[in-house]
């Protein structure tokens, strides 16, 4: 048995959204036969109730919807707003 870590930007839980659909099909098929563990960028925005039992681990990291403005507005035009987003090392 394997260990995974699925690593992905919004918390795979609730699914509302398809890249969150997507993410949390391929944990079901990874964890029938590897233990996987899930690191977010976003904490999840409710409780994790159906997801947990395929998980050994979660854990996100703590950047706000107003630090990711601030990231997109604070990069120059050169860096993808989906990258300048996400880019801030005071939130991991």
């Amino acid at each position: 048995m394997n260990k995974i870590l699925f690593v992905c930007a919004r918390f795979p839980w609730p699914l509302l959204t398809g890249d969150a659909l997507r993410a949390y099909n391929q944990i079901k098929v990874l964890s029938e036969k590897n233990v996987v563990d899930v690191f977010s960028v976003e904490k999840p925005f409710a409780s994790q109730c159906d997801i947990n039992k395929y998980l050994n681990v979660s854990s996100s990291g703590k950047i706000t919807k107003l630090r990711k403005i601030y990231n997109i507005l604070s990069h120059s035009k050169d860096t993808a707003l989906q990258c300048a987003m996400y880019y801030d090392q005071q939130s991991w």
